[in-house]
């Protein structure tokens, strides 16, 4: 990106070896460009909430370059990512994020892109008491909730189209060139909005050592 306007850009979806991966989509984005990585004075990477595997790597990954280049740094949420693809809206948006075991991580925002809500992981039914009007939905959830959604929502639920679904690198870097700079940190902390489950496992398993007296 330069001065605000998108030279190039690659979507991937990688579900596996996201490591070995990132850096030579890094690579091969800069062989088509003019730019060089020496004229990159920021770096944006998606912060989550999703796969905590992706996350951390995608953090590390930036959090590495950010470094060697000596730039700044910015993590965005993913869901104000996906929730900022689908501007200009006339009624609200919600993005939900597939986070396995049955729950989804999504959150509410205006049409105008304004946060309504905390990032949230919850049940796909419950949802339902999230939604008063009409609203959007985006996001790769849908691809198993659409139907649920559509009968239980009725005239309330609309479904965005499959282009919307994804979280773009376009619209990451737009929003982070505009962030004010006194936002941006010296450090990008993931947001996770649960806890993994190696987390949990260890909660547990500590749970059982040490009962509550």
């Amino acid at each position: 990106m330069l001065d605000e306007k998108v030279e190039h850009e690659i979507n991937a979806q990688v579900y596996t070896g996201h490591g070995s991966t990132i850096l030579p989509i890094i690579d091969y984005l800069f062989s088509l460009s003019r730019q060089k990585k020496e004229d990159i004075d920021l770096i944006a990477v998606g912060a989550g909430p999703g796969s905590f595997t992706g996350i951390r790597i995608g953090i590390a990954t930036c959090t590495g370059l950010a470094r060697a280049l000596e730039v700044k740094l910015l993590g965005i949420s993913s869901l104000d990512v996906l929730a900022n693809g689908a501007l200009p809206s006339v009624i609200d948006i919600m993005p939900l994020i597939d986070a396995r075991k049955g729950e989804v991580f999504c959150a509410r925002y205006s049409p105008e892109g304004k946060k309504l809500s905390d990032y949230m992981n919850i049940k796909p039914e419950q949802i339902l008491s999230q939604i008063k009007q009409e609203t959007l939905f985006i996001g790769d959830a849908l691809d198993l909730l659409h139907d649920e959604l559509a009968k239980n929502l009725g005239n309330c639920y609309k479904a965005g189209p499959k282009h919307l679904w994804y979280p773009r690198a376009s619209v990451l870097g737009l929003m982070a060139a505009n962030i004010p700079a006194e936002e941006f940190t010296t450090g990008v902390k993931p947001i996770y909005v649960r806890p993994s489950d190696a987390t949990i496992a260890l909660q547990k398993k500590l749970g059982k050592k040490n009962p509550p007296a």
